[in-house]
């Protein structure tokens, strides 16, 4: 009886972990950006349920004893713990793996540039995504069926069941290091949040009359080295959406923007962000930043600027009130596209600038899904100004 549960569970919990396979399309699909990437939130619980459903799976097995686990330790108590400490591990390497497809940027990871990161996250989908959830659902299997010594000791039985005892640990141990890594990001993240609040409480005690490069260069200042990027970009607004600061502190905040580490794959992540005071702070940023900086990182830039230019269609197509919406409280969509033009024109005479223009004509086809009303006039007259020909808006 309870082998059965335990095959039910494992079951269910397997065709959990690869349903993910369907939805990215076995990794080689392009996972959903910005307003778009609503609808991950599902598998990403369906994978946390399915891989409980593995863990419990995992402890019946210990609870049950086998040969099986008398194969991986004399002492059944470790052995069950064994077992049980490599399915979590294979299960965080399932759940990583999917996590990495779903994050826009991630395919630029650690500088190894778009194309070959795009193949480290292919690999990792495909063994920890889908190899890994295979093999353990057979582990699991035979640990709740099969009882006999004398099975077991065949040679073409051992075998095989070492490779696999093999191939989910080092699985696990992938599943361990890469959670770590996403534990660490958190709480450099939690460090970053609370200096900014800790630079607001410093900026209120400034003496009256403190001038705006005062304010700015102290809070800068109070900024961890690995601070994200959107921390420091976000800024080159004001609270209204409104680009309103001065020559020096533009400068400032290109300069702090700069130091970010690995600024490439940053870039990338802050465009595809969900939150448009995100995205335009980028924007505002390559309209800032030296043309000569451009030029020297034109090609990782372009990628990012790009990529924020199709997250801005793909919600465009999708919410026909996107120009009279308002997002983080920054109501200003006209001058975020604006701003979008401009960041474009910089790239002008670079490879990266024909991929570029065809992004901002496919943004421009999209207009066609808006409601037609005034504000959409006066979108169309921007980009037609800017030399893109939208087509016929609805009626």
């Amino acid at each position: 009886m309870l082998a059965v549960l335990i095959t039910v569970l494992v079951a269910i919990g397997t065709s959990g972990l690869l349903l993910n396979v369907l939805i990215s399309k076995a990794y080689f699909g392009q996972a959903p950006r910005g307003d778009s990437a609503v609808g991950l939130v599902i598998p990403l619980f369906v994978t946390i349920i399915a891989g409980l459903l593995l863990i419990f799976a995992s402890l019946l097995c210990a609870f049950r004893g086998s040969a099986v686990l008398q194969s991986i330790h004399s002492s059944q108590f470790i052995a069950g713990i064994i077992t049980v400490v490599v399915t979590l591990g294979v299960v965080l390497a399932a759940g990583v793996a999917f996590a990495c497809w779903c994050e826009a940027g991630m395919i630029a990871r650690a500088g190894a540039g778009a194309r070959a990161g795009s193949v480290i996250v292919l690999l990792l989908g495909w063994f920890g995504g889908i190899i890994g959830p295979l093999l353990l659902a057979m582990g699991l299997l035979c640990g709740a069926w099969l009882r006999d010594d004398g099975v077991l000791g065949e040679p073409h039985i051992q075998r095989p069941l070492k490779v696999v005892f093999i191939s989910l640990a080092l699985l696990a141990v992938v599943g361990y290091t890469l959670r770590g890594i996403g534990l660490y990001q958190t709480v450099s993240r939690q460090v970053a949040n609370r200096a900014v609040a800790f630079a607001r409480e410093a900026r209120a005690q400034l003496a009256p009359g403190a001038s705006v490069e005062q304010e700015l260069t102290l809070h800068l200042a109070s900024l961890p080295t690995d601070a994200p990027l959107s921390s420091v970009v976000e800024l080159l607004m004001d609270h209204s959406g409104s680009v309103k600061l001065s020559a020096t502190c533009r400068q400032l905040l290109v300069d702090r923007a700069l130091k970010v580490s690995d600024l490439d794959n940053a870039m990338i992540l802050t465009v595809a962000s969900k939150a448009y005071s995100d995205r335009r702070g980028i924007f505002e940023f390559l309209d800032a930043v030296p043309i000569e900086t451009i030029r020297s990182n034109q090609e990782a830039w372009g990628v990012a600027l790009q990529v924020g230019i199709e997250c801005d269609a793909d919600a465009i197509s999708c919410r026909p009130t996107w120009l009279t919406e308002t997002f983080d409280g920054k109501s200003d969509p006209l001058g975020h596209i604006q701003s979008l033009l401009v960041a474009v024109e910089r790239f002008k005479g670079l490879p990266s600038y024909g991929s570029l223009t065809k992004a901002v004509q496919q943004l421009a086809d999209a207009t066609s899904q808006l409601n037609n009303d005034g504000n959409l006039k006066k979108l169309l007259r921007v980009l037609e100004k800017a030399g893109y020909q939208p087509v016929s808006p609805r009626p």
